[in-house]
């Protein structure tokens, strides 16, 4: 978060920074989520790496002076980048040898008392997703179908 509001909200005021903090912990927790959805984990070495790979990307290809919601530019360009690499993560998340490592992280981090990563961010994520409001559906005039009597 702290690099995120460095590199990227340079010159902004604090207030646009904390009106859009929330869709930028979505933004960045978007990719375990993705992960999560597919039964697949990454150690949290490589998932800070995709998002600092993200971020250099944007710092040095993105206009960010001509972007007024950094938040949402964020968001597109998370989603995005998962959408052509994800493949790619998830091929490396299912792989064997990420799977003994996972394993053996596992193993020392029970001892040590934490938890995986990418099912924390997911649940992280899902916290999140709870305040989002829900689109009321209009009834409709007609039932799809007959009643039986």
């Amino acid at each position: 978060m702290a690099r995120v509001r460095r590199d990227l909200f340079i010159g902004k005021p604090d207030k646009t920074w904390y009106s859009q903090q929330q869709l930028v912990k979505k933004a960045l927790l978007y990719p375990a989520a993705w992960l999560k959805r597919r039964e697949v984990e990454i150690p949290a070495e490589r998932y800070q790496a995709i998002l600092e790979g993200i971020l250099d990307t944007i710092k040095a290809k993105g206009n960010l002076d001509q972007v007024h919601y950094i938040s949402r530019y964020l968001f597109h360009c998370v989603q995005q980048h998962i959408a052509h690499h994800g493949d790619t993560y998830y091929e490396e998340g299912k792989a064997i040898r990420n799977r003994v490592s996972l394993v053996m992280t596992s193993v020392e981090r029970a001892h040590a008392g934490a938890d995986g990563t990418v099912p924390v961010l997911d649940q992280a994520y899902n916290v999140l997703q709870l305040g989002r409001r829900k689109p009321k559906s209009k009834p409709l005039a007609e039932p799809l179908q007959p009643g039986l009597f």
